[in-house]
């Protein structure tokens, strides 16, 4: 099972490096299966949202809106992917589509 964690986690690793053309993106870090993708950075690029943390509140509704469920930890820019580790690469695509889509609408949203 480690094995496959370490195999799955840096395909997981690559999908959420694939993110990183948009400008609320800031790191994707982990290892095995435990990864966490900082977004929007510092306070200053958060536009209309006031803060950082405003910014990746808004984005965790939005992601849930669209059938991702995730969780932010400290301080509160990192958002938490933690899949099963019986996941399947077709399983671990359909999550970074919706990070996509979700980013997409943040960006827009920042840039307004």
């Amino acid at each position: 099972m480690p094995t496959r964690a370490a195999q799955m986690g840096e395909y997981l690793q690559r999908g959420l490096e694939s993110l990183s053309s948009h400008p609320s993106y800031a790191d994707a870090r982990g290892v095995g299966m435990l990864r966490g993708l900082e977004l929007v950075g510092d306070d200053e690029r958060a536009g209309a949202f006031g803060s950082a943390r405003a910014a990746c509140l808004w984005l965790r509704k939005r992601l849930r809106d669209l059938g991702l469920i995730t969780l932010t930890i400290h301080p509160g820019t990192v958002f938490l992917i933690a899949p099963p580790l019986v996941i399947e690469r077709a399983e671990i695509d359909a999550p970074v589509e919706i990070l996509d889509r979700g980013l997409r609408e943040l960006d827009q949203a920042l840039a307004d």
